[in-house]
């Protein structure tokens, strides 16, 4: 061997000692489909997204991801519910026939398990069946977790012209997206934008306010607590819940 072929073989032993092995994100969903063959229900859900979106370096197979996530759902875990209910929602791409009845079913196991997204798409479908009562408790179970849009939902129910009116309750979810729209303005360098926003909403919601109401919204502004749940925050993990699930370290953020 000559001294070029020893050098460079020294040279590649070094980096080998130098960099630890980590185990590598393609192997993510090997480690999945082990833990799904012992009955994972979380394991089926992440191997559904895996497959309903090309992650991974897989490609995309929405029968296959109809499938975890039927199994997953099977086993009891929401968010494995929450997307078999898209699927029947629209979402199957061909691959099963739309349902709102079984939409409504597999979101509203999500959603009673506190997934934020299960809860405002809830109150959007009885929102669409006119039942108020129904639309305005998930409305606001979601904005309890931090959901801008849930929050202009209830806002809206709340109002003075709203089906289920609580001038109060209206300013306080008003504040709660003022606030939510100003840090999108100012992430985005508009915070003019949400401030014309907020002037054109403000009308509506403070319509035949009382002084009482006003107490009583600054007592509640000032008691809230954004309460995010365990599945919310699961869900807000993508594919970092996978890893975690699997004992792989978090991605490097992109």
């Amino acid at each position: 061997m000559t001294l070029r072929l020893l050098m460079l073989a020294a040279i590649a032993l070094l980096l080998c000692a130098a960099q630890p092995a980590r185990p590598d994100a393609a192997t993510l969903p090997a480690q999945l489909e082990a833990l799904a063959g012992q009955g994972n229900a979380e394991a089926l859900y992440h191997l559904g997204m895996i497959y309903h979106l090309g992650l991974e370096g897989v490609v995309r197979d929405p029968r296959r991801a109809l499938d975890y996530f039927r199994r997953s759902a099977e086993g009891g875990d929401p968010l494995g519910a929450y997307k078999l209910g898209c699927f029947y929602a629209g979402q199957g791409e061909g691959v099963v026939a739309e349902d709102p009845e079984l939409a409504l079913r597999y979101k509203l196991i999500a959603a009673e398990a506190g997934y934020d997204r299960a809860q405002l798409e809830v109150a959007q479908i009885y929102h669409g069946r006119e039942d108020a009562d129904l639309a305005v408790r998930w409305l606001e179970a979601a904005a309890r977790q931090g959901n801008g849009g849930a929050a202009f939902g209830a806002m809206a129910y709340r109002s003075s012209d709203g089906p289920r009116p609580d001038r109060a309750r209206a300013l306080l979810y008003f504040e709660l997206v003022r606030r939510d729209m100003a840090e999108l303005a100012a992430h985005v360098g508009e915070p003019s934008g949400a401030e014309g926003a907020a002037a054109m909403l403000r009308p509506t919601v403070e319509a035949g306010v009382t002084d009482a109401d006003r107490v009583r919204a600054t007592h509640l502004i000032a008691e809230w607590r954004e309460e995010r749940s365990a599945v919310t925050l699961k869900a807000d993990l993508g594919m970092n819940a996978a890893r975690r699930l699997v004992g792989l370290p978090d991605a490097a953020p992109s």
